[in-house]
């Protein structure tokens, strides 16, 4: 809903959406789970989606792909590396991914 009305470059919805899902996970804390099995899938989850959160627009776009990736991958691999530009096809295929879980 909030992108339809601040678009997907704006950093509204993406804030907003960081901070429901950070309440959940303090409410998820406090939560007695039951099983070590529970736990693990709670402690996954959670990682996995604050990693699907550095990998969605805006914050990619304008943070990490430009101000991080960019240049530690070339000066690892140079700036023309063709490993460089596989290794960003792979990762902007996990942004793709990302975005419509």
């Amino acid at each position: 809903m909030t992108l339809r009305i601040y678009g997907r470059e704006s950093w509204k919805p993406y804030i907003m959406s960081f901070v429901i899902d950070f309440l959940r996970m303090l409410f998820e804390i406090n939560f007695r789970f039951t099983s070590k099995c529970q736990k693990e899938e709670f402690k996954y989850r959670n990682s996995t989606a604050l990693l699907n959160y550095l990998m969605r627009n805006p914050f990619y776009a304008r943070v990490l792909k430009g101000r991080v990736l960019d240049p530690f991958l070339s000066k690892i691999f140079g700036k023309n590396s063709w490993i460089k530009r596989i290794l960003f096809y792979i990762i902007e295929i996990k942004c793709s991914v990302s975005t419509l879980m």
